[in-house]
């Protein structure tokens, strides 16, 4: 699979995952689960962030790169390699706060049927 074809199984998967938390069913166990993974998820997105950026460096340094709206290259590159940079370090802060949610799930007893 090519990395398009990666993030969007990954995009199609959370959108299953947002159908399949709508019901109010999940188990204490179930969440934790769920959270550790999605916590997994963020802590990985930063390397695909960073990664993808390289790749817009390179093609931007090899003069590949045109705009097809008015602007000067240079400042559009850097505007967007900024805005990768600043979604890892937001996934990366994401993936704490699960982190920290998830120290107080793990305490949680669900005592219900």
């Amino acid at each position: 699979m090519t990395a398009t074809e990666h993030a969007k199984a990954a995009a199609e998967a959370i959108r299953q995952l947002n159908h399949a938390t709508i019901a109010d069913n999940l188990t204490i166990s179930e969440v934790y689960d769920t959270l550790a993974h999605l916590r997994d998820l963020c802590s990985r997105l930063p390397q695909a962030f960073d990664q993808t950026a390289r790749a817009v460096r390179h093609r931007h340094d090899a003069g590949h790169l045109t705009l097809d709206v008015e602007g000067p290259v240079i400042a559009e590159v850097r505007g967007a390699l900024g805005d990768l940079a600043l979604a890892a370090v937001r996934c990366s802060n994401v993936a704490k706060s699960i982190d920290r949610a998830l120290e107080v799930v793990s305490h949680m007893i669900d005592e219900g049927p």
